[in-house]
C-alpha cells in the first residue's frame, strides 16, 4: 500500500491507523522504519505510540532503546542512526522478542530480518509531502 502524506498530521495518523491494525494476539512484531532524514519516521511513530495512550513520546536518537508498557505489551522505539553496522549487528533482540511485544526500528539495516514484521518507507516529496510505502 502506498500513501501520500501532506502534512506531519497526516503522517501520524497514518502511524495511528497501523497500530490500530496491528493484531495483540499476533506478538512479537518489527516494525522497521526506512527513510532519509526528515522523511517522517520519529512522526509516524509518534501517531503509532499515541495509539496505545503513551502520552510523553520522546525520540531514541540518543538513548538508542526506549522501553513503553501498555497494559501487558511490552513497545519498543529504537532508533540505530547513531550506531555502526557492528554495533547493530551485536545488538541482542532475543530478550525482546520473547515477550508480547511491538518494536519500531528507525534505521534499521535492511539485512536484519525478523519472523513477523511491516516494513515502512518513507520518501520525502517536498517540504510537506512524504510518500508512505507499507510492505506488509
Amino acid at each position: 500500500m502506498i500513501y501520500i502524506s501532506k502534512s506531519e498530521e497526516e503522517t501520524e495518523n497514518l502511524g495511528f491507523q497501523l497500530a490500530r491494525s496491528i493484531n495483540l494476539n499476533n506478538l512479537p512484531i518489527v516494525i522497521r522504519l526506512f527513510g532519509d532524514l526528515g522523511s517522517g519516521k520519529t512522526t509516524f511513530a509518534r501517531g503509532f505510540l499515541k495509539f496505545f495512550n503513551i502520552k510523553h513520546i520522546r525520540s531514541p536518537s540518543f538513548v538508542i532503546v526506549i522501553e513503553y508498557k501498555y497494559q501487558d505489551i511490552f513497545i519498543y522505539h529504537m532508533d540505530f542512526y547513531r550506531l555502526s553496522f557492528k554495533e547493530v549487528v551485536n545488538f541482542d533482540f532475543s530478550e525482546i522478542l520473547k515477550k508480547k511485544s511491538i518494536v519500531l526500528i528507525e534505521w534499521c539495516p535492511k539485512e536484519f530480518e525478523f519472523q513477523n514484521s511491516i516494513d515502512v518507507y518513507f520518501e520525502i516529496i517536498s517540504e510537506n509531502e512524504r510518500t508512505l510505502k507499507f510492505m506488509l
